[in-house]
Parts: structure tokens; sequence; C-alpha cells
């Protein structure tokens, strides 16, 4: 099994565990070498304004949430590394996909790879075919017109974090027009536990 990680930082030779999503620190990594690579710019995995899933023939593509957000994030290098796989597990989870592992302990990189312009890499894997891109509005008909996962997705971290204004702060940065709409699903929330959340979830099974 060959293991991604994507970042910014150039030069590593070791990768150690951070605090980012969940109560414990982790070194990530992923099989997808595309998803480490979209990784390796800043926002680059932000659902709320790009999101790397699968389209309605469960083809792996990226899908633009907010207009020209792609261009304005991956238009700069990039860089993934090929880690040592053995003290890695599989992320279970929920809403992280079938492809993040996760290592309590250090790891040590195999291999530093750079990517030169991340949005022209993007680009060149869609005219060979693997990758499919959907500029904003497109989207698959799996993805709700009413960005109501988007809002589901905040609910998760949420559930993570049990900090609700700042589960939903960057949704709503990103997404003001659905402030309305968030707000009232934050007083729900308040009175509901983790478990009825993740029950109710509809788009991260």
């Amino acid at each position: 099994m060959e293991l991604y990680r994507g970042t910014k930082i150039a030069g590593l030779k070791e990768m150690k565990p951070r605090l980012v999503n969940h109560s414990k620190a982790y070194v990530y990594a992923t099989t997808d070498k595309i998803e480490s690579i979209i990784y390796s710019v800043k926002g680059g995995n932000l659902n709320y304004t790009n999101i790397y899933g699968y389209d309605d023939n469960n083809e792996r593509c990226l899908i633009e949430r907010k207009e020209n957000a792609l261009e304005e994030i991956f238009n700069q290098e990039g860089r993934y590394y090929i880690l040592e796989p053995t003290d890695f597990k599989k992320n279970n989870s929920l809403g992280v996909g079938n492809n993040e592992y996760v290592s309590e302990k250090p790891v040590k990189v195999l291999k530093e790879v750079t990517i030169k312009n991340v949005w022209e890499y993007l680009k060149e894997l869609e005219k060979n075919n693997q990758l499919k891109i959907y500029r904003y509005p497109d989207r698959p008909k799996k993805y709700p017109k009413d960005d109501s996962d988007l809002i589901e997705c905040a609910a998760l971290t949420y559930c993570e974090t049990n900090n609700l204004n700042g589960s939903f702060s960057l949704l709503e940065k990103y997404h003001p027009e659905l402030t309305y709409k968030t707000e009232r699903v934050k007083k729900k929330l308040v009175n509901m536990s983790k478990k009825e959340i993740i029950e109710n979830c509809k788009y991260f099974k």
C-alpha cells in the first residue's frame, strides 16, 4: 500500500502527529494521490469552496462550490510526500471516505514530489480522463442544489469540536446566503445529542 500526504512545506524527512479536526493528534495520509495534491495548497480541502468527491457514476471529480474558487485556490505550487505505511490504520470517522489513514506516531518520508502549478496539473488530469472538473454552478445530481450537504458537513464538525459557532463560521463566510438557514439549524443542534445528529445525516452515511 502506498500512502500520500500533501503539504505546502518542502524538504520534510519525517511527519509528526498534529491536532487538526479530531480529539487526538494524527499524521494523516491517503491512498489517493490526487486527494493528497488537493490538500497540498491552503484551502484545497475546504468543502465550502470545492469538493473532491464522486460523481453520479462513482468516478472521482472536483466540484467548484463557489464561483472562480478553483483558480484562486489551486493556481500555485504544491507537493506530496510518499510515507512509510507501517504505523498507519484506516480512519473510520464518519464522513472521511474510504481513502484516509492515520498514524499516532511520527512517520518517515520516503519521497517528495513537487507540482509546479496544481491548477494546471488538475486540468491535465481532466484532459487525460483521470478527473472530472465541475465548474460552478454545475455539479453532479447527487449534490443538492440548495447546498444542504454543506450544512450537514458543518454539523458533523460540531460533533467533533463541540464548538457550534466555530463549526459554522467558514460555511457562513463563503456562503452568506445560507446564514438564515444555518441559524435555524444551529438552534436545533444544541438540543440534539451527537448520536442524534449523526443518525439524521443524509449525505454523509
